[in-house]
């Protein structure tokens, strides 16, 4: 698999190298490491200036990709391809994965600009949301572990989409002693939020009688979804094998973000529907979205493509 890194020597994007290099063998994979170095002015104009700020941009440049390859394992590191963009990161990325035919874009969350808290980074944000190839982004610092295993969660809706996103899990490697749980989320019985006085006042025998059908097959179709679930996870990485799938009732991004708290999650995959440029620009999808933003484990986002 061929993945560009976009980095900007910040502790966020060399986190983000790190972050690849464990999901990353150097016996199956590449790595493009994408840098665009600052506008640099001289203050005379000349054409001598102009000279010295190529060599200083070049220079800044072979810098940050010397860092960025020494936290890359060795194979990875020694065959990294490096890509100096003329245009801002936001759309120098896109370009160069589309012209370097990148099969996933990984990108640290927070750039070097003064961003807090879980914000997503301009360019992390620009680049999520436009990519047409699945996007890692990155919420992990730069250290290195003694513990490279992984906790990965697939968040799964039944759409192509995610089956689409468990099948790129396939794709990476995972370090021994990963885990990996597959999750999903029905609508609840009570999602309309029927207030107490009016569920009482309403509960004839009639009524009674259709709630009781309802919940029986409200409860019929929370057992369709697990055995789905448990056909899917037959077909994930080693990591998933002999871990139960979780079926929750609720809204799914909450759920999502639940799970990710509790269980300790580093990863999070999500299928994204496919949309046109223009939505995709505007919004992920209301869940997608949210878990983008409010994550704080790193977020692998597949979109949606049609099957050959």
């Amino acid at each position: 698999m061929k993945a560009l890194i976009g980095v900007d020597g910040s502790s966020g994007a060399f986190g983000a190298v790190r972050f690849a290099g464990r999901l990353l063998t150097g016996s199956q994979d590449q790595v493009a490491l994408y840098y665009t170095p600052p506008e640099m002015r001289h203050p005379s104009g000349s054409d001598a200036g102009a000279e010295v700020i190529d060599r200083a941009r070049q220079a800044l440049a072979e810098a940050v990709f010397g860092e960025a390859r020494a936290r890359l394992p060795r194979e990875l590191a020694e065959r990294a391809h490096t890509i100096v963009g003329a245009k801002h990161p936001r759309q120098g990325i896109l370009l160069a994965a589309d012209q370097w035919r990148a099969e996933i874009v990984v990108i640290g969350a927070r750039g070097s600009g003064p961003i807090h808290g879980l914000s997503l980074g301009s360019v992390a944000n620009a680049v999520a949301h436009a990519a047409r190839i699945p996007t890692l982004i990155v919420r992990s610092g730069d250290q290195a572990t003694e513990q490279p295993a992984f906790k990965v969660l697939l968040a799964h809706d039944g759409s192509q989409a995610s089956q689409q996103a468990a099948d790129f899990l396939g794709r990476l490697h995972w370090p021994a002693h990963s885990t990996g749980r597959i999750m999903t989320v029905v609508e609840s019985l009570h999602a309309g939020n029927v207030p107490e006085w009016l569920e009482q006042r309403v509960r004839d025998d009639e009524a009674e009688a259709m709630a009781q059908a309802w919940l029986k097959e409200h409860e019929a179709d929370k057992q369709t979804k697990l055995a789905e679930l448990a056909a899917c996870c037959r077909q994930l990485p080693p990591p998933f094998q002999g871990q139960p799938p979780l079926v929750f009732e609720g809204h799914a991004a909450e759920e999502i973000l639940r799970v990710i708290g509790t269980e300790q999650i580093d990863l999070v995959a999500l299928g994204t529907h496919g949309r046109g440029m223009l939505e995709r620009l505007l919004l992920l999808g209301s869940t997608s979205d949210k878990v983008l933003s409010q994550a704080p484990c790193s977020v692998l986002l597949v979109p949606e493509h049609e099957r050959p």
